[in-house]
């Protein structure tokens, strides 16, 4: 499928729920994945949609699947949740992409997209010393690299979901390029090996992630 700004969305019975605002785009493979749409006749509020409920793709209209459901069961977009990918960070080839696309930065503690976050989660750090087999150790001090094969830190700490040993963020440490702690989301990862953790994002947009304060 292939999508522009300002394309209108519809349901499947033809009416309009709002016009394409964003894209959001997977770091690791360049696809877009969601949708922003900016509220209309039906949304209002800026809600997420993902691209699995569009049906059909034109020039002149998006059509949601019949099943997507009720246009207030989308999620609100909010800023906070989104990082602009920074010059030369999205591929064009073989298709280019489009303008203001944004990567998924999910709250630490979300343990799935637009999760909500509740006061009673709580969330430890961990030092891995033993793993089972097929398994990696992701332990504090490991090197992190971006895509530009710059050296961004080390790992400072690792947060996992609640109730569960699943790691979702890790907070890299002060560095060469750092002057505070950045969080990033495991989904950024591309390659974890015992030694070094490798991103799917330049050092140019990490540094523009907000700092971590622990």
């Amino acid at each position: 499928m292939q999508f522009k700004q300002g394309t209108p969305v519809k349901t499947a019975s033809g009416d309009t729920v709002g016009n394409i605002r964003r894209f959001v785009i997977d770091p690791n493979t360049n696809e877009i994945t969601h949708l922003v749409v900016e509220k209309g006749f039906l949304f209002t509020e800026d809600r997420v949609v993902p691209v699995k409920d569009i049906a059909s793709s034109a020039k002149d209209e998006v059509v949601l699947q019949g099943n997507a459901g009720q246009p207030d069961e989308f999620p609100i977009y909010e800023d906070d949740y989104y990082i602009r990918p920074y010059d030369g960070e999205v591929l064009t080839d073989p298709v280019p992409m489009p303008n203001f696309p944004v990567y998924y930065y999910p709250p630490i503690g979300s343990p799935g997209w637009y999760a909500p976050i509740t006061p009673e989660e709580q969330y430890v750090r961990k030092t891995v010393t033993n793993t089972p087999a097929g398994t990696v150790a992701v332990g504090e001090g490991a090197p992190v690299y971006a895509r530009d094969d710059e050296h961004v830190g080390d790992v400072a700490r690792v947060f996992t979901a609640p109730n569960s040993d699943s790691v979702t963020h890790f907070a890299i440490s002060q560095g060469l390029l750092f002057k505070h702690e950045k969080l990033v989301p495991m989904n950024w990862v591309t390659r974890l090996n015992d030694d070094e953790i490798r991103l799917a994002v330049t050092s140019e947009t990490l540094e523009h992630l907000p700092d971590f304060d622990g």
